[in-house]
């Protein structure tokens, strides 16, 4: 009598247990995110003024708007030694100034003003050929009102790949 209900029981409950463990890899599958490195350099004369000068080293992450569940907004991050800088801007980045809200985080986090803009100078693949399955990704572009500094340009270079699913 055991064996029967066991026969019975057996088989959707490893359905079950099958289905659920493919559900979080599923989830996940959905973000699409490049990760790596590089640096922010050419600080204008407004970002030495307050301290900024040289290269900094930077470790990055990549979303880009209409890939995966990304949403409709393009979110950069840049992290360097106890500093973290995101922008993040409606649709995809262009070679064009464009809005973009920023936040830095050090003791405390801090939001930009307004007026922070994003440009992306270039792109590789470019926009037109991004894809959620596109391996590596090179961004070159600048960021103006950099880490809440008026009329600070600073530029960034960075060399990303696809984020392990």
């Amino acid at each position: 009598m055991l064996r029967k209900l066991f026969r019975h029981v057996s088989a959707p409950l490893g359905a079950l247990t099958l289905a659920a463990a493919l559900v979080p890899a599923a989830a996940q599958a959905q973000r699409v995110e490049w990760r790596g490195y590089g640096y922010i350099h050419n600080f204008n004369a407004a970002c030495q003024a307050v301290g900024y000068g040289g290269s900094m080293g930077v470790t990055a992450r990549f979303r880009p708007s209409g890939i995966g569940d990304n949403g409709d907004n393009t979110f950069l991050s840049l992290f360097t030694d106890g500093l973290a800088y995101n922008v993040n801007l409606s649709g995809r980045a262009t070679r064009e100034w464009q809005a973009a809200n920023g936040a830095s985080i050090s003791a405390v986090p801090y939001t930009w003003p307004e007026g922070t803009e994003v440009r992306v100078r270039r792109q590789t693949p470019s926009n037109s050929r991004l894809r959620a399955n596109t391996a590596q990704i090179r961004l070159v572009g600048d960021i103006r009102n950099f880490d809440t500094v008026e009329g600070c340009v600073a530029s960034f270079e960075v060399t990303l790949i696809q984020r392990p699913q």
